[in-house]
């Protein structure tokens, strides 16, 4: 009220349109800079949606290629024991053969690295989820203004 009564009312109305004027200014910058925020989001929701797509299909064919090997694995086991076992079931007709054993021993070998590349690719792409991207992405960029700084 102080400056109500001491001012003029011409000042206090110039304040007032200054006030507003800044008031304008400061929500057009937020604006502009929520827009620049939702177009980078959108730029990383788009990459992560591309990403995941190609995930998806190496992981398919990996899925693909371990389905054929399980088949052909399957295929391999059937001949053997249609050789082992005799036709009507009634007990074994032959010994294994070496060349069976390592057959089988190998692609139980295979088909166990196989399963092992499998789980620690998943294992690295579970830990590279979208909400922890930006936060690392700033862990890098502080990273490198740390050693720049220190040099």
């Amino acid at each position: 009220m102080a400056l109500y009564e001491t001012w003029k009312k011409e000042d206090i109305e110039s304040l007032k349109s200054r006030i507003r004027d800044c008031q304008t200014e400061i929500v057009m910058h937020l604006c502009r800079i929520s827009s620049e925020n939702a177009q980078i989001s959108t730029v990383q929701l788009r990459q992560l949606i591309d990403e995941t797509d190609l995930t998806r299909s190496e992981r398919i064919q990996q899925f693909d290629r371990l389905d054929k090997r399980l088949t052909a694995i399957g295929d391999e086991i059937e001949l053997i024991t249609k050789k082992v076992i005799k036709p009507d079931d009634s007990g074994i007709a032959r010994a294994f053969i070496k060349d069976e054993l390592q057959i089988l021993t190998a692609n139980v070998s295979e088909l166990s690295l196989l399963e092992r590349k499998f789980s620690r690719e998943e294992r690295i792409l579970a830990n590279l989820n979208f909400d922890q991207r930006p936060s690392r992405h700033d862990v890098i960029a502080e990273a490198t203004l740390t050693k720049s700084s220190s040099r």
